[in-house]
């Protein structure tokens, strides 16, 4: 998954390019997150996993973000992770969820609450709600 503002486009050429790590036999999927106004960048609206209300790094971080938000798109990513893990024959131990930055964050709530055992969680510059 993204980071605030960015798409699955983003990402693309990391899986695709000639220098990608992914092999031939790997489906990867790509999700790009709904549009929001986001409080902290002064209500713009952008491609977001959730609101973030404020930057500043004082306080907690789920002091600063919508869960209501967070949990409409764990229902988007469970979704998905469901119908992966359909195909696989119910064998979630074959799906890995990575993200970058908010994405990254969206992969560790994901990760802690989804209900079944993924193969591993992939994250970059992230953080805990």
């Amino acid at each position: 998954m993204h980071g605030l503002g960015d798409s699955a486009e983003g990402f693309l050429d990391v899986f695709t390019s000639s220098w990608s790590f992914v092999g031939d036999k790997t489906k990867v999927l790509l999700l790009t997150a709904p549009m929001r106004a986001v409080t902290g960048n002064g209500g713009a609206v952008m491609n977001s996993w959730y609101d973030i209300t404020s930057f500043d790094k004082t306080g907690l971080e789920v002091d600063r973000i919508s869960l209501s938000e967070v949990e409409d798109s764990y229902k988007i990513v469970k979704g998905h992770l469901d119908s992966e893990i359909k195909i696989l024959g119910g064998d979630s131990s074959k799906v890995f969820l990575g993200g970058f930055s908010q994405g990254c964050a969206m992969t560790l709530w994901t990760g802690i609450n989804y209900d079944k055992t993924l193969g591993g969680l992939v994250g970059l510059s992230g953080y805990l709600f």
